[in-house]
């Protein structure tokens, strides 16, 4: 890990890491036609959400993923500070689809549990209406064990509850030690609940292999295969994404010369196979993206163009992490 930046990224991935583990994964880093960088645009507002640490200064706001909390309300899962621990916030987007910073979400827990940082969230609503939050939660930033834990809640707000015990904890997983687990998405496809995530076999400045990692669940998420190595392209800090015609979206950042990139592929099913797209939706560029171009996230739930909106973090180690956003026109 980097230690010398002000505030450690809830994000943790950097760019020789991401090289370092871009080794063990089918397709990582291939190179992609320069000419076809530029269907998707920016926001010409910059970071559309920004979140200081209090006092002002450093501002730490990353891991964007946007839903739509079925009373039609569009609502920010993503991951900032509350008590110098990472932990998960939800913004909400205004009449004008502008973004403020989000309040620290309640997550109970048993009565005199420790304090433990929670990231990298995703969001999905079951069958009945209520509301899950799929996380990846540690005790100690150094050692960064991450687990991957579920809680459940009435409304999108909270509070949640903290189901007893991780859904996936590190360990022995499909043949190999797993020291932490993240990135996790899950969607349902003919019925079944499929569970994607990323497994690291050691802590982020030792990594030499990140697998992508699945699991089913034929009862609504209550019980899960055990996990396999899948086909599905979140490597490095991705999410997928069910479209609205049918089949998914899968982004991710990778290594696209001596820069960092966000790839997009397409699949009928969330093991694949997979159709990546020619060239990269953005490549690292601009004060906003100095450091990392990390953590994307593709949405429909704004409502904006077929393709969908791409949220994703961009990182000055010096200044902070921030949310920003781009169409395909």
């Amino acid at each position: 890990m980097i230690r010398s930046i002000p505030k450690r990224s809830p994000a943790r991935l950097w760019v020789a890491v991401a090289a370092a583990a871009c080794l063990c994964m089918p397709g990582c880093g291939e190179a992609a036609p320069a000419a076809a960088v530029g269907a998707w645009h920016r926001d010409p507002a910059g970071a559309i959400l920004r979140d200081p640490l209090p006092g002002g200064g450093y501002e730490v706001a990353s891991d964007p993923h946007v839903f739509a909390d079925g009373r039609g309300v569009v609502r920010m899962l993503y991951t900032g500070d509350h008590d110098d621990r990472p932990a998960l916030k939800l913004a909400t987007r205004g009449a004008a689809g502008g973004w403020a910073p989000g309040r620290t979400i309640e997550i109970l827990r048993p009565a005199g549990a420790p304090a433990i940082s929670r990231e990298t969230g995703f969001h999905r609503a079951t069958a009945g209406g209520r509301h899950r939050l799929w996380y990846i939660a540690y005790a100690d930033e150094a050692s960064y064990e991450a687990q991957l834990h579920v809680a459940e809640a009435a409304s999108a707000e909270g509070p949640y509850r903290e189901r007893p015990g991780p859904v996936v904890e590190r360990g022995h997983l499909a043949g190999a030690f797993v020291h932490c687990v993240t990135s996790p998405s899950v969607v349902e496809h003919e019925g079944t609940l499929h569970l994607v995530f990323l497994a690291w076999d050691a802590p982020p400045d030792r990594v030499t292999r990140v697998r992508v990692l699945g699991a089913t669940s034929a009862d609504g998420g209550t019980t899960w295969s055990e996990p396999a190595e899948v086909d599905c392209p979140i490597g490095m800090e991705g999410q997928v994404t069910p479209r609205p015609g049918g089949g998914f979206v899968a982004v991710r950042t990778d290594a696209h010369g001596d820069r960092e990139a966000i790839f997009r592929a397409t699949a009928d099913h969330p093991f694949g196979p997979w159709t990546p797209d020619p060239a990269p939706l953005l490549v690292q560029h601009g004060p906003l993206e100095r450091s990392e171009i990390i953590a994307p996230s593709i949405s429909f739930a704004t409502g904006e163009g077929g393709a969908g909106v791409l949220f994703y973090t961009g990182a000055d180690h010096r200044r902070g992490w921030w949310i920003l956003r781009a169409t395909r026109r």
